[in-house]
């Protein structure tokens, strides 16, 4: 019917360093039956950026969190409910509070995002936070895509929402 909307998963990323994997991994849900929303943050944002991302996640059905080498842009003060975090450490905790579907991908160290020719520098909050996510995850799909050709990453990537799409697949973190 018409009035079908597609099941919305939000991704998390750092823009400035995972731009490029986050719009493989959109034309990968879209070709799923998905849509992808994300929101793109550069440290300008006027106003109140978590309320806007409140609204988005509120809107979807999950969120499948990029775990890079940085940690992007930070509110000015720390949140009420997590403490010091960046906006995209915000995403996916606000997501877990809301009971959404949260699936994390922790990038290898080494894997060269969408900076240039060489991984970025591992930021201590960012550190901290890889580490929160290893300790305590069921599910961590850590992708090094710089031993990978192509289309084995897009092949690992597909079985990974296809197990997204039958629900087999539960992620927590504390």
């Amino acid at each position: 019917s018409p009035l079908y909307m597609k099941p919305r998963i939000f991704i998390s990323a750092v823009t400035r360093e995972l731009a490029a994997l986050r719009d493989v991994i959109a034309k990968e849900l879209i070709s799923l039956g998905y849509e992808p929303v994300w929101q793109d943050l550069f440290g300008t944002e006027q106003g109140d950026v978590k309320a806007m991302l409140r609204r988005k996640i509120d809107a979807c059905q999950g969120v499948i969190h990029l775990a890079g080498n940085t940690s992007g842009s930070t509110p000015a003060e720390p949140d009420p409910d997590f403490g010091e975090i960046s906006y995209t450490q915000f995403e996916a905790l606000y997501a877990q509070k809301k009971g959404k579907k949260l699936w994390i991908i922790v990038m290898d160290e080494s894997y060269v995002g969408s900076v240039g020719s060489a991984p970025a520098p591992l930021d201590p909050m960012q550190s901290a936070w890889r580490q929160r996510i290893l300790a305590g995850n069921e599910l961590v799909v850590c992708f090094d895509l710089t031993k990978q050709v192509p289309g084995k990453y897009f092949d690992t990537f597909s079985s990974l929402l296809e197990k997204v799409k039958n629900k087999r697949v539960t992620s927590t973190f504390g």
